[in-house]
């Protein structure tokens, strides 16, 4: 019974870190459309973690692993939000 327990307290540790990070950088992405600058989502995220790994609030478990799944919620916010004119090969196309 302690081992079944032990699994349930993991996986239900994996799954709410996780849900939690997605809230985080669904809420840091509705405030950079909010403030107009889509761009800035990944930075408000990194903001966020940043403000959570050095105010010592790592100690929890559930923390550590919702910080790291929030350092992978960087990652994607800010390849999901680059600009669309950067990437493109000739910054006059379809302008005239």
């Amino acid at each position: 019974m302690f081992l079944f327990a032990s699994m349930l307290e993991a996986i239900g540790l994996v799954l709410g870190s996780l849900l939690t990070a997605g809230l985080v950088c669904w809420l840091a992405s509705g405030v950079a459309i909010l403030l107009h600058h889509r761009n800035w989502a990944g930075l408000l995220m990194m903001l966020m973690v940043l403000a959570v790994f050095l105010s010592g609030l790592t100690r929890s478990g559930f923390v550590r692993l919702s910080a790291v799944y929030g350092l992978c919620g960087v990652l994607f916010l800010w390849i999901s939000t680059r600009d669309e004119d950067a990437r493109s090969d000739t910054p006059d196309q379809g302008r005239k």
